[in-house]
């Protein structure tokens, strides 16, 4: 793991793990790639969107519109 890597742990349903399980056994690799993979496609979709987000020390405290 690169040094700036951070790792996490999130919680899903039963249900949404099966699913998640699905789509990275379709396209044959693990589900932390596949989740890593839609997470890089949201944040570059939400970029084109509303523009690239500003990189601080301080992200993370929101500030936008709640969908």
């Amino acid at each position: 793991m690169k040094q700036e890597d951070v790792r996490f742990t999130m919680c899903i349903s039963k249900s949404l793990f099966d699913r998640l399980s699905y789509v990275a056994n379709f396209y044959g690799c693990p589900k932390s790639h596949t989740v890593r993979r839609m997470i890089e496609q949201h944040v570059t979709q939400f970029e084109r969107r509303f523009g690239p987000i500003p990189l601080s020390r301080d992200t993370g405290a929101g500030g936008g519109v709640r969908h």
